[in-house]
């Protein structure tokens, strides 16, 4: 068997594995490679994002979800009775001002 050994830890960390050890019965060295297979094992077993989907319940159809149709200035204006301004008049220059 191959051995690890792991330099400069925290005190408070060492303490926390060491009280984790003894709530499951075992040695704080044991605890150690258990967690680090754990950790290690867990890797790659999970599901795929597609499957997870896939397991989700029904909410609605896509009408459920549609968005209300985006609606102009002029148009959300009339509704509130507001008085549309009369758009601005243009002339060229080669019209003459009107007296």
């Amino acid at each position: 068997m191959a051995q690890l050994i792991v330099w400069n830890l925290e005190a408070d960390l060492v303490r926390e594995l060491k009280v984790r050890a003894a709530r499951q019965n075992r040695s704080a060295e044991a605890e150690h490679r258990e967690i680090l297979r754990k950790a290690l094992q867990s890797r790659g077993v999970g599901k795929t994002l597609k499957q997870l989907l896939r397991e989700m319940p029904g909410a609605g159809t896509d009408e459920d979800f549609a968005r209300p149709r985006e609606r102009g200035r002029r148009e959300r204006r009339r509704e509130n009775g507001r008085r549309l301004r009369e758009p601005l008049r243009t002339r060229t220059l080669s019209q003459e001002p009107e007296r």
